[in-house]
Order: C-alpha cells, then structure tokens, then sequence
C-alpha cells in the first residue's frame, strides 16, 4: 500500500511538473522528464485530462509535438495516441482542430507503424470526428488528408453524432465556403441532402447568409468597388479519383511538402496555390487588400476576373441540392424542408429565429438571398405557392422584411395575382402585414416615417383595390393599422422636423443679414462723381457682387421655406412627399447660401491681400473656409432625404426591425 501510495504521489508530483514546465514554455525541461521517465506518455498532467502530446498539440507546438511523438513510437506507446482527454479528444482531434496537417500526418503514420486501428473514427463526447473538427475550424488541408484517411464512406465520419450536423452544414455556418465546396464534391448527394435534428438543411443555411453573395449583400458603391477590385486566388480541388481512395498512399507527405512550399512538388494543380506570380505577390496583396477592407468595413471573397467564389461555389451546392428536392412524382417537392419524421424528432427542441416549417425559399427572402430565390423559382416553380406556419406566402416575407428586389422578382411569375390576394390565418394581406411592420432607419425619425409610408403606398400600387379596404379577422382595415402602429412615429417625426427647422432658421437669418450688409457695403467704396464701385470691372470684384446676390437670395429662400415647414400641417401622409420635399430644397438652400457668403468675403479680402504670395493667399482662404467643410458631417442624412424622396422604393441601409 505504501508503495503505492508512494508511486501515486511521485506521478502526481511529476504531472505537475510537467504542467508547470509547459505552461512557462519550458518544453525543452518537459522533454527531458518525459524521456526519463517513459512510462507517463499516458499520464493526464491537467485538470482538463491532457497528456504531454495534447497539450503540446493545443498550444501548436508541433515542432515539440513532433518529438514526443517519436519518443512514443521509440518505446512503442501505440496506446499513448488514442488516449483521451475528458472531452473525448484524442491527440488527432486536437492536431485536426489546429489544423496541423504535418501532424496528423505523424500521427497516422505512428498509429499505422504500430498495427494499431486508426483513430480517424474516433469520436469525442460531442460526438466529433477529427475529420468534422477539421472541417468545423476551416482547416482545409486537413480536412482533405483525414478525408482520405477514412476506410469506409458508410461510417458518416462527416456528421456530427450529437445532433445531426454535418460539415456542410458547420461550414457554410460558418463561412468556410471553399470546404463546403469540396465536402459536395467528395460525399455529393449524401451530405447535400442531409438533415439534422432541428430539420434544418445545408440550404436553409445558405439562404441566411446574404453576405455570401454580391447582389445580395446591399453594399454601398465604395464597398462594391473594393469587392469588384479584389483579387484572390483561384479555387482548386484535388483531382476526383482521390476523394473516394481507400488506401493510405504517399500523398502524406506531399502534403505535409504542400503544406511547407505552398503547393505539390509533382501537382501544381492540386490543392494549392496557383504560380502564377512571384513568391510574395499574393502576401503583399492579402496585405494592402487587408489594410483598404479596414476602411470600407467590409470582407469580400472574390476570384480573377471579378467573379465572385462565393457565387461560383454555392451556385453549384444549390444545383446539386435542387436536384434532390425534386421529387419523381410529377414535381412533387420532396426534401424542400424537414420531413415529417425529422419534423417530428424536433418537437420540443428551440429553433430560436427560424420557422421549423419555412423552407430555403422562404429563408432566403426573409434575408434578401436574390441567387437563391432566383434559383428555387426556376427549378422548382411549386414552390411559390408554399405557406409557412402563419399561412404566410412568400409574398408575406418579402413584404414584411422588406426586401423590394425580391418582390420584383415575384412580380415575373406566373402566380402573382394569386400572391397578392393571399391571406395568412389571422387574414392579413400583404397591406396588413407591411402597415403593422416597422423598422428603425438609423438617421432620424422623419426619415423613418417617410420610409414606412413610401413602402405602404409601394404595397398599395400593388394589390386589387378591394384588398384596401378588406378587413382582417380583427375587422381591421390596412389603413387603420397603419394610423394606430405609427401614431407615435409621427408625433416624434413632427417634433424633430420641427426642431431642426427652428435651428436651421436662425442659421439662414444670421446669413441673409449677413449677405444683405455685405451687398450694401462694397470693397474700395463707391466714386464720388459718378457714385460706382472703384473696382467696379475687376474679376475680384465680379465674384464678390454675384456670391454676395446667390447668399442673400437662397438664405432668404431657406428661411421662408424653413418657415412654412413650421406652419404646415403634419398628417402622415405629408411625410410621403410634401414635407421631405420642403426640407431638402431648404437645407439645399442653405447649403448654398453658406458656400456663397463665405466666396463673397474671400473675394472681397482678395483686394486687401492684393501683391502678396498666392501660396500663403490660398492657404489663409482654405483655413478660413474650414467651417463650411462640416457641413459634410450633414451629408449622409442629406443624400438619405434625398434617395427617399425622389428615387424609387429600395431597401435602406442600417435597417433594424423594432
């Protein structure tokens, strides 16, 4: 007993040793012990169950990793490579995690010197694979060696246990589009059309990423232009035979060469990248590419040639999918959503923010999915006359988040007439649901205010005229829905207008009394005789009569309309055209009479500076006018006012559903 209590105490005192020595980064102290004492290959030296080999793994030190492995094939430790961790982890879930492809490659082969069965089906307590935890963290290289590691296709290595989940599914989740790419090229229809336990499929995925897609992503024209501009190496695959080889061949370490030179020695074509360009061109570029994405805000993914790889990649996955959800019973839909089996296992089970029955369609209207949309209409037409669990049409969706390219798109079917008579349970149309919804436009409440009504008089030009006055099961009418949800928008819509044309008033006061004194008191003074202006006919002098006339007569102008924005009546429908239209012409005046007022000083104080260095002249001109340049600070909510009043219905930027 006391042996054993003695040999329990020294392993526990080495484990800690050992903890110390890696977490200081003293691997050199650590390897010693572990060469003294041969037999702790197997010996958790954490609280989490970690050995030697997976922590060294998790803090990606595969150089020191590389050398515990040889120490374990040297004492032949076979069982020291599938020991666990108490996540279920064993050293090649972790090496697949990081992503290390020299190490699983050392790994497989240790595990292959020693007879021992591969730890590729190995699953942790989530019931992961290496292979899914690969895939999961984007480790593309590793995921397509553990790939060719797996001895039988059948095994689903690809799919987590725990609840269904695939690597297609983890990786458009999380935007790893390349290996969502290949994981359809290796397991095709398999995994396309796979489900997991919430009834969600790849494809209902995708339809809520619209950032994955160009058209989709509602860019503003600066980030359009760095997305257009970006240049990233082309997609390439490893050729097909390899996907479903079930042997271990030397391909390891040509991957593990990939790996270190960037690409296969005897296979440029193969996974990596393209030479077409000097050794660190594509480093500088990612960094200067890098450095300009800070400023526009925005990660864009596209290939050479402007196409986008997003596109190119999920274009195929929705093809593939598409021809499992047709069906051979005369187009009847079939896997378009969850079965009735899968939708019975996920009774009970939160799906927070999806509708269980929504299909893709219905998925990608909600978020403005344009491709996918596109997409589904064409090749499965029936799937427009689908209904979510609210009897909604997808008309609904499109409506009520808002999304006017997706019901431009609707407008070209061949059931459009039946969409927009369409009720849902409770016996909204389309007018109901688009008076009850409200959005925050981030700006200004008027903004917001004219946006809602924009958008219901869009719906409005839309539907029969019954439809106007139709009741729901509440026995509400559209417009009264309309005047009850926005009573308080319009309330705080008429107080902001209010407030800022009080403020902008006083601003155009000050200038046209400013201008009208400037205008009556002229540089150089009048001649006595014949009572013109001294410099009457210079240049100088031209400038400063015209911008002195333009500021008098435009701040005159903002001030009256300033004026009638204060007396006019605010009903809602003022804030459609009427009051917008006001404003902008007031603020434009303003703008200008500003701009201009500050032209006549500098004109006029040209004559005082008159001989000296043009230099010091214009810079003395352009510091004093830096005031003007703040108004530039107004210029967002000015373009906005702009695009809502006179350009056609589209969806704001900054849209938040309240």
């Amino acid at each position: 007993m006391d042996s054993i209590s003695m040999d329990a105490k020294e392993l526990e005192m080495m484990a800690l040793s050992l903890y110390h020595s890696t977490h200081q980064g003293y691997w050199k102290e650590a390897l010693t012990t572990l060469r003294r004492n041969p037999g702790i290959h197997e010996m958790p030296i954490n609280s989490s169950g970690d050995t030697l080999l997976h922590v060294a793994l998790n803090d990606k030190k595969d150089e020191w990793a590389e050398e515990i492995v040889d120490e374990i094939k040297k004492y032949q430790s076979w069982s020291a490579l599938g020991t666990k961790n108490n996540r279920g982890d064993t050293p090649l879930h972790c090496a697949a995690s990081i992503g290390s492809l020299k190490m699983c490659v050392a790994i497989a082969e240790a595990q292959v010197r020693g007879g021992n069965t591969l730890m590729v089906e190995a699953r942790n307590e989530k019931g992961e694979t290496p292979l899914f935890l690969a895939a999961l963290h984007g480790h593309k290289d590793a995921f397509l060696y553990l790939h060719i590691l797996c001895p039988d296709q059948s095994r689903r290595l690809w799919k987590r246990a725990g609840d269904g989940e695939t690597v297609l599914h983890c990786t458009i989740r999380r935007e790893h589009f390349d290996l969502a790419f290949h994981s359809i090229l290796m397991y095709k229809d398999d995994i396309v059309g796979s489900v997991d336990e919430k009834g969600i499929t790849p494809l209902h995925i995708l339809a809520s990423k619209p950032s994955a897609f160009e058209k989709s992503s509602n860019f503003r024209w600066y980030n359009k232009l760095v997305y257009n501009c970006l240049i990233v190496k082309p997609l390439m695959g490893i050729p097909e035979q390899q996907y479903n080889n079930d042997t271990l061949p030397n391909w390891w370490k040509k991957s593990a060469q990939k790996t270190q030179t960037g690409a296969d020695a005897e296979n440029p074509g193969y996974v990596g990248y393209s030479n077409v360009a000097p050794q660190n061109y594509w480093t500088c570029c990612d960094t200067l590419v890098c450095l300009f994405i800070c400023f526009s805000q925005a990660v864009f993914k596209t290939i050479g040639g402007g196409e986008n790889v997003t596109v190119r990649m999920m274009v195929a996955m929705v093809q593939r999918a598409i021809d499992l959800y047709i069906g051979p019973s005369q187009g009847k839909l079939r896997g378009y959503g969850a079965t009735n089996q899968q939708k019975a296992g996920a009774e009970g089970k939160e799906n927070s923010g999806t509708d269980r029955r929504e299909s893709a369609l219905f998925i990608a209207t909600r978020n403005g999915v344009l491709e996918i949309v596109t997409k589904i209409l064409r090749d499965i037409p029936g799937a427009i006359r689908e209904t979510n669990s609210q009897g909604q049409s997808v008309l609904h969706v499109a409506v009520e988040r808002r999304q006017p390219y997706i019901i431009e798109i609707l407008k070209k079917d061949k059931w459009w007439d039946g969409l927009i008579q369409s009720l849902d349970n409770d016996g909204n149309s389309i007018l109901h649901v688009v008076a009850k919804t409200e959005f925050q436009i981030q700006g200004s409440s008027a903004l917001e205010m004219q946006h809602g009504i924009n958008w219901y008089e869009y719906v409005k030009s839309m539907v029969p005229l019954y439809v106007t006055f139709l009741p729901n099961n509440e026995e509400e009418t559209p417009e009264e829905i309309f005047l009850r949800d926005h009573k308080d928008l319009a309330q705080k819509s008429d107080e902001w207008l209010c407030r800022t044309s009080e403020s902008c008033s006083v601003v155009a006061a000050l200038v046209a009394g400013v201008a009208f004194a400037t205008s009556s008191t002229v540089p150089g003074g009048n001649d006595d005789k014949t009572g013109k202006p001294t410099l009457e006919g210079q240049p100088g002098f031209d400038v400063f009569a015209i911008s002195a006339l333009i500021a008098l007569c435009f701040s005159v102008t903002a001030l009256i309309l300033f004026l009638s924005i204060l007396t006019s009546r605010k009903h809602p429908a003022d804030f459609m055209k009427k009051l917008p239209v006001k404003l902008f012409i007031a603020l434009s005046s303003l703008f200008v009479s500003i701009c201009s007022m500050f032209i006549s000083f500098c004109a006029a104080h040209s004559f005082v500076l008159e001989g000296k260095s043009m230099k010091s002249v214009l810079l003395l001109y352009a510091i004093i006018c830096l005031p003007v340049s703040f108004t530039i600070v107004e210029f967002p909510l000015y373009m906005d006012l702009f695009k809502g009043t006179f350009m056609k219905i589209q969806p704001p930027y900054n849209l938040k559903r309240i």
